[in-house]
């Protein structure tokens, strides 16, 4: 189940006329946004593999580092 927060992300890709281009979306907007929230969401995402990729590449307590301590 999801956060209020989160919920309220999905509906603004959902809700508004970015993802489906569907009659029932909201789309009085100007077209320029359709590119802005394309970068935003395309940033969102490189920002999440970046810092997934981080804590995976972390050390543990339990696990050795590279030069075997």
């Amino acid at each position: 189940m999801l956060s209020k927060d989160e919920d309220v992300l999905f509906q603004i890709a959902n809700r508004f006329n970015i993802r489906h281009q569907s009659a029932a979306q909201q789309g009085d907007y100007d077209v320029a946004f359709l590119d802005w929230i394309f970068w935003w969401y395309l940033a969102t995402i490189e920002l999440t593999d970046t810092l997934g990729s981080r804590h995976l590449a972390e050390p543990t307590d339990n696990a050795k580092t590279a030069d075997g301590s």
